[in-house]
């Protein structure tokens, strides 16, 4: 008899655990007969009639050959197409920036480059199609 004891008790809380987390984690919206706080009330307080009858009259039950439905929402963000539009949205922007920035080096350099020569008393070149007209 004694050989059976421990054995039994192994099981017993391995049921209960199982029952216990299986009732907090299912959602709300899923659990049958009670409210979800009464399940897991009914698990911790009933040692073997509890998880017992969170099995058989709690929890959502699934028909045989179909799965549960998939999540509503991307299961990942390269999935989602709203983030997506996001992602390249914000490229662009820092492309435009990088452009801009470079357009404006060059203007500054053009500028100081017609400042120094007006300094050394040079005329503009005829071919410099930015060269101010006189």
């Amino acid at each position: 008899m004694g050989r059976f004891i421990i054995p039994a008790a192994i099981v017993l809380v391995g049921l209960t655990l199982y029952a216990l987390f299986e009732a907090l984690m299912t959602p709300a919206h899923e659990v049958r007969s009670l409210p979800k706080w009464g399940w897991v009330a009914v698990v911790v307080l009933l040692p073997l009639v509890g998880p017992l009858l969170w099995l058989v009259l709690g929890r959502a039950r699934v028909a045989r050959g179909t799965a549960r439905p998939a999540p509503r929402g991307p299961g990942a963000p390269d999935d989602d197409e709203a983030f997506l539009r996001s992602l390249r949205v914000q490229r662009r922007q820092a492309e435009r920036e990088l452009e801009l920035d470079r357009r404006d080096a060059e203007l500054k350099a053009r500028e100081e480059e017609l400042r120094r020569r007006r300094e050394r008393g040079e005329e503009p070149d005829a071919d410099d199609p930015d060269a101010p007209t006189p």
